[in-house]
C-alpha cells in the first residue's frame, strides 16, 4: 500500500555518503568461494507443499522490513544488531533503487558501483548473522524509483490518470525489456565480498517480481496474472535455486464470508471511517488468482488495517486475525506456503501509551493465535515480517511513524522477540 511509511525516500539522501562511480559492469571478486549445494537453499517441502524446508527440517522465519539498509555500513550494522537482539532470522529489503545520482541504477543501464558494494556488504553480513533475505525487484509505487519512473525511461510521459497510466508497464514490450535487463543485472551480480553470484547465494531466500503489484486498469485481475506469470518465469528460469514469491497484498477478488474491502476487492463497497467516505476502485490483483501461478513458489500477503479503513476502527486486531487465518486456509487449499511479508500500524508518538497499546494489539494479533493461548504461533504460515526496523533512535517524534525502535518501544519489541523465539523453535 502507498502510505506514509514509503514517503521517507527523501531522507535517504541524508545518509548517502558513499562515493559514486557510474559503471556498466559489476565488480569481480579475486577470491571465489565454494559453490553452494541444493541443501543450502530453502525449498518448498515436496512432501508437504504448504511448508518450507531447510537442511531437512521445516523452515519458519521472523522477518523485519527495512528500506534503509543500503544507506551505509553503519546504518546496516545498527539494524543488524537490533535484529539479532530481537531474534529475527529474515530481512525484507528493496532489491531496487532507481533514479538519483547515488542510487543502484541512476539511469537505464548505469549502475553505481559503490552502492552495489553496500548491497554486497548487506548480503555478506546477513550470511554471517544467519539471516535470509527477501528482495522485491520493482515497486508499483513511486518511492525508490517505481514503475512510473521506469516507464519514463522508455519514452512514456508521466501518468495523467493516477494508478492507470503506470500500468502500461505490464503490457509494453519496452518496459518489460527494461525490467528484464535489471533482473539479469541483479541475478548475475557477483558479490565483491563473498565471490558468489546473487542468484547462487543461499542467503537470498526469495525474489518478489514487484512490491504490491496492482491492476486497477483491469478489474478482472488478468493483467497482473499475465505479468506475474511472465516475470516469475523469468526469475525462476535464471535463478532456479531460490524461491519466487508473489509480492502482492492478498486482496480477495471476492470472499464468501466477508462483504467489505479488502475481502471484496473486485467490486469494493464504499467504506467509511471517522466520518470519512472512501470509494476504493477494484484493485485488479487478487490472492485467489496470483497464488495459483505455477512459477510462484510461495504466496505473500500484506496487512494495513489503518490504511484500508477497516471497521471497527478501534479493533484492528480483529481484522488482523481474520486476515491471516483466511489466507492460511486458502493457501493450504492451493498447496502453497504463505508468508505475511509486511504489516504495521502507524502511531503518533506524542499520544504516548494509548498509541503504543493499539500498535501492540495489532502486532499480537498478527503474530499469535490467541485461541491456543499466550504466545502460540499459527500453523500454516511460513513467516511474518513487521514494518519496519530503522537506524533512527527517534523517528519522526512529532508526526506519524511506522518505525519500531528497540528497546525504546518496549511492548512491541517484546512481542517481536517472543514471536521470533516461538516461530523459529516451533519448526
Amino acid at each position: 500500500m502507498k502510505v506514509f511509511r514509503r514517503s521517507l525516500s527523501i531522507a535517504i539522501s541524508l545518509f548517502s555518503l558513499l562515493p559514486v562511480t557510474a559503471c556498466k559492469s559489476t565488480a569481480q571478486s579475486s577470491e571465489m568461494l565454494e559453490a553452494s549445494g541444493p541443501d543450502d537453499f530453502v525449498r518448498v517441502d515436496p512432501s508437504n507443499p504448504s511448508k518450507l524446508i531447510y537442511k531437512g527440517s521445516e523452515y519458519r522465519f521472523s522477518a523485519a522490513n527495512s528500506y534503509s539498509m543500503l544507506n551505509s555500513k553503519a546504518s546496516a550494522d545498527k539494524q543488524f544488531a537490533q535484529m539479532k537482539e530481537l531474534g529475527v532470522n529474515a530481512l525484507r529489503m528493496w532489491g531496487f533503487w532507481n533514479g538519483g545520482s547515488d542510487s543502484l541504477q541512476p539511469s537505464r543501464g548505469v549502475f553505481t558501483e559503490s552502492r552495489w558494494k553496500q548491497f554486497d556488504y548487506v548480503i555478506s553480513k546477513a550470511a554471517e548473522e544467519k539471516i535470509k533475505i527477501i528482495l522485491p525487484l520493482a515497486n508499483y509505487w513511486d518511492e525508490f524509483g517505481g514503475i512510473v519512473l521506469l516507464n519514463s525511461w522508455v519514452g512514456h510521459p508521466p501518468e495523467s490518470k493516477e494508478y492507470f497510466d503506470r500500468e502500461i508497464f505490464y503490457r509494453n514490450d519496452k518496459s518489460k525489456k527494461l525490467y528484464q535487463e535489471y533482473v539479469m543485472q541483479i541475478l548475475n551480480r557477483r558479490n565483491s565480498i563473498t565471490g558468489k553470484l546473487y542468484k547462487d547465494d543461499p542467503t537470498i531466500l526469495m525474489w518478489e517480481p514487484m512490491n504490491e503489484a496492482r491492476g486497477r486498469s483491469d478489474p478482472s485481475g488478468q493483467t497482473v496474472v499475465d505479468w506475474l506469470t511472465w516475470a516469475s518465469k523469468l526469475i525462476k528460469d535464471n535463478a532456479p535455486k531460490q524461491l519466487v514469491g508473489t509480492g502482492t497484498e492478498g486482496f480477495f477478488k471476492s470472499h464468501s464470508k466477508y462483504s467489505y474491502y479488502p475481502w471484496q476487492a473486485a467490486n469494493p463497497p464504499t467504506a467509511r471511517r471517522n466520518g470519512r467516505t472512501e470509494n476504493p476502485v477494484p484493485e485488479g490483483s487478487y490472492f485467489d488468482l496470483d497464488c495459483k501461478i505455477p512459477t510462484i513458489d510461495i504466496c505473500s500477503i500484506h496487512a494495513w488495517p489503518f490504511q484500508w479503513f477497516i471497521e471497527p476502527a478501534d479493533r484492528p486486531d480483529l481484522f488482523m486475525s481474520q486476515w491471516v487465518e483466511e489466507h492460511i486456509a486458502t493457501a493450504k487449499d492451493f498447496k502453497k506456503p504463505l508468508y505475511l511479508a509486511e504489516f504495521g500500524w502507524q502511531i503518533q508518538r506524542s499520544e504516548g501509551e494509548k498509541a503504543m497499546e493499539m500498535r501492540a494489539k495489532v502486532f499480537e494479533a498478527a503474530y499469535f493465535d490467541k485461541s491456543k493461548g499466550s504466545n502460540q504461533v499459527r500453523d500454516g504460515i511460513a513467516g511474518i515480517g513487521f514494518w519496519n526496523i530503522s537506524d533512527n533512535d527517534n523517528p519522526n517524534p512529532g508526526g506519524l511513524t511506522f518505525e519500531v525502535t528497540c528497546p525504546k518501544d518496549q511492548n512491541v519489541c517484546s512481542l517481536i522477540k517472543a514471536f521470533s523465539k516461538a516461530q523459529v523453535l516451533s519448526r
